[in-house]
C-alpha cells in the first residue's frame, strides 16, 4: 500500500495482548469505567464471576436466541 513501514519501523506498535488491552482501556477510560487506572491481574476468576452475574442480570426475563445458551453456559 506504499506505507513505507520497512523504512520507518518505528511507526509499528508491537505489544503484548495485555499491553494492547491496557492501552485500549486507558484510551477509553470513561467508557471502560476504569478512570485510566487499568492493570493486569493474576487471578481473573472473581472478575469473570462478576461479569457473568452482571450479564445474567441484564438478560433476566429476556428471550433471545442467545439468552438460553448464556444461562446454560453460566450453570456449567
Amino acid at each position: 500500500l506504499g506505507w513505507g513501514i520497512e523504512r520507518q519501523p518505528s511507526r509499528l506498535r508491537i505489544v503484548t495482548i495485555d499491553a494492547l488491552c491496557g492501552w485500549l482501556a486507558r484510551q477509553l477510560a470513561l467508557r471502560s469505567g476504569l478512570d485510566g487506572d487499568a492493570s493486569v491481574v493474576r487471578d481473573a476468576a472473581p472478575l469473570y464471576a462478576e461479569a457473568g452475574q452482571q450479564m445474567l442480570s441484564v438478560i433476566d426475563g429476556r428471550t433471545t436466541p442467545w439468552t438460553a445458551t448464556a444461562r446454560w453456559a453460566w450453570r456449567h
